[in-house]
């Protein structure tokens, strides 16, 4: 791993080892659909980096686990709606086929 800064401290995104100054943060960045995403941040030293951001990775994935938190499925509603011509008054058209409600994820 190659450190551009020249310093022997590496600014990592998830954290096994982190320094504790600048104490680690985790944020909420934002709120799409039905998830949260999640920002973690800490410092280690270059020689820790590649063993932390991964160890961070799998506690992270246990815990969430542990806590029978799962990712969540995106799932739209897409209404279909045909307009071939006047309805008959029971919800379907001419040609004897009813507007289509379809779930997708």
């Amino acid at each position: 791993m190659h450190n551009d800064t020249r310093n022997p401290i590496r600014r990592l995104g998830e954290a096994l080892k982190p320094l504790t100054d600048p104490a680690p943060l985790a944020m909420v960045m934002r709120f799409d659909d039905s998830i949260a995403v999640l920002n973690l941040r800490a410092r280690a030293r270059t020689e820790h980096f590649r063993d932390t951001r991964w160890t961070l990775a799998r506690q992270v994935r246990t815990a969430r686990a542990g806590a029978r938190c799962a990712v969540p499925v995106r799932i739209r509603e897409l209404y279909v709606v045909r307009d071939a011509g006047p309805k008959t008054g029971d919800g379907r058209d001419p040609q004897g086929r009813e507007a289509a409600r379809t779930m997708a994820g």
